[in-house]
């Protein structure tokens, strides 16, 4: 495994040693290095109230238009020639 750069800040523990990210001590002490990545997730998930992804307004003909993939079209995945 390639060893990616330990930076203090993340207070990590060896990952084989899960007794450790147990401790309850680890979490009563914090850093403020993910203070910004946290503050921001809103501006990485997608709200679905926001018509610009899904306009719920907009018609769509269930008899028309199938919300999942055919049977037919299922069954030419990769997955699928496997069975």
């Amino acid at each position: 495994m390639v060893q990616i750069t330990k930076d203090n800040a993340y207070d990590a523990v060896a990952p084989d040693d899960f007794p450790a990210m147990l401790n309850p001590q680890r979490y009563g002490v914090r850093s403020t290095a993910f203070d910004k990545i946290i503050s921001a997730t809103h501006d990485h998930f997608w709200d679905p109230q926001d018509k610009k992804y899904i306009d719920f307004d907009a018609p769509f003909d269930t008899t028309k238009n199938t919300i999942l993939p055919s049977a037919s079209s299922r069954s030419s995945t990769p997955a699928s020639a496997r069975r």
